[in-house]
């Protein structure tokens, strides 16, 4: 199988996840595709203990509406409503990733429904942003 390994972040060589099932955004060049084997029961995106509703999720949610609404504050101060709203995602996709690239290398897994959770939190606070505007 075809794993990614990101390059740029010195990142350890421990599989991450197949290409077919995981994309990097574009900004997180370069990557580097190599061939690892199949995932085995230890691999960190077999973690049995991440369940989908769970107070971590709820901290994951709460802290990127959070980083969505000081994004969209900060940037609103000198860009439209819909730059800053982007701007605000593109806050959230990165402390989120960051912080799942973090546990991965630090703490050995990487969670895609965490990942999940600080997407529909963005979204959450950008749908209300959009509301309220």
């Amino acid at each position: 199988m075809i794993f990614v390994m990101l390059v740029a972040l010195n990142v350890h060589p421990r599989p991450l996840a197949p290409v077919a099932s995981f994309v990097f955004p574009s900004f997180c060049a370069p990557v580097v595709l190599c061939s690892r084997g199949p995932v085995l029961p230890s691999s960190p995106f077999t973690q049995p203990a991440d369940k989908w509703l769970a107070l971590d999720k709820a901290k994951h949610f709460s802290a990127c509406a959070v980083i969505e609404s000081v994004g969209y504050g900060i940037a609103s101060a000198h860009q439209g409503h819909s730059a800053s709203l982007r701007i605000g995602g593109a806050a959230v996709l990165a402390v989120g990733l960051g912080r799942e690239l973090y546990d991965w290398r630090v703490k050995g897994h990487f969670s895609l429904k965490d990942l999940a959770w600080d997407a529909i939190g963005g979204a959450a606070a950008a749908l209300a942003l959009h509301a309220v505007r």
